[in-house]
């Protein structure tokens, strides 16, 4: 449906410009298992974080949980963390949604982007009603990610737009990359085929 605007020359046009957070958080989202093969390695090495992830297992309010994800928590817990969160998701997921509104907590929207991503229901129509009320350029442009990996065809024109926007509005930082790298997503999703 949307084919057109995806093209060769879109994407020859508007490189990937290399690693940066964004593509940190893409690699995450298209490879799941990279972060938890990380963490384990690092974990045979040293006892950091063994008491907090003890903590998060026990833990069952989700309250705790979602200031944990606030920047309240080991790096090396960070899966855990998820896991327990998406063991509440009708609870926690919308409200995630409802912060990343106003949020300017890059640790949170960081967190929000990857549980979002791997919840049972999909929360596109969710993602799209606030896409234009968020505040951070940051969270706009990992949630573009996400949307890349959750939304159906009808997203690529609002994530195009949203690439123009952060691209004009935004030349010398990386908030452009969500959008073309959710765009990305999106192609390969719908119009490659296997």
């Amino acid at each position: 449906m949307y084919r057109k605007m995806l093209t060769e020359k879109f994407f020859d046009d508007n490189l990937y410009e290399g690693i940066n957070a964004q593509s940190l958080i893409y690699a995450e989202l298209d490879i799941p298992n990279i972060k938890e093969i990380a963490e384990n390695i690092v974990r045979s090495m040293t006892d950091r974080g063994r008491e907090e992830a003890e903590m998060i297992e026990r833990e069952n309010n989700p309250d705790v949980l979602l200031k944990m994800l606030r920047g309240k928590c080991d790096v090396l817990n960070y899966e855990l963390l998820h896991k327990r969160v998406l063991e509440f998701e009708d609870e926690l997921a919308p409200r995630i949604i409802k912060m990343l509104i106003n949020s300017g907590n890059n640790v949170f929207i960081e967190h929000a982007a990857r549980i979002i991503s791997k919840c049972r229901r999909n929360y596109t129509d969710e993602l799209v009603e606030i896409l234009d009320k968020i505040r951070s350029p940051y969270a706009v442009s990992l949630i573009c990610i996400t949307l890349g990996f959750i939304g159906d065809e009808r997203v690529i024109p609002l994530i195009y737009n949203k690439f123009l926007e952060l691209k004009t509005l935004y030349p010398h930082e990386t908030y452009a990359q969500g959008p073309l790298l959710g765009l990305y997503k999106l192609k390969e999703r719908f119009y490659e085929s296997n």
